[in-house]
């Protein structure tokens, strides 16, 4: 059996907000993370940008993505976009994945992708 590790990490870039002090009211932001064992992505993208829509999930880490290479490139849903960075292999077995809602891609500066 062929086994092969993937990794694939990324920094997002650090931001600070200023809030003004507004007499009881509360503005909070709350990021959804997640984690998903796929089995594979191929033919199957749509239905999982979906579900990350129905439950409101920003940043998801994958595995099993099953896709040769690594890349990057935007999948669509009803009504969002994700952008998923994937690290694989040659033989398209393995492979990881992280999906991002398009609201945070622009605060990542930078991804490293390892894969032996």
């Amino acid at each position: 059996m062929n086994s092969a590790k993937c990794e694939l990490s990324f920094q997002v870039h650090e931001a600070t907000v200023h809030r003004r002090r507004v007499s009881r009211a509360h503005t909070s932001h709350t990021l959804r993370v997640g984690t998903l064992n796929v089995g594979t992505l191929k033919g199957r993208s749509g239905e999982i940008v979906e579900m990350l829509e129905r439950r409101c999930v920003d940043i998801c880490c994958m595995q099993e993505v099953r896709w040769r290479g690594g890349s990057a490139r935007f999948l669509t849903g009803k009504e969002h976009r994700y952008k998923i960075f994937w690290a694989g292999n040659t033989d398209g077995v393995g492979g990881v994945g992280i999906l991002i809602a398009e609201k945070w891609v622009d605060k990542v500066i930078e991804v490293i992708r390892v894969c032996d």
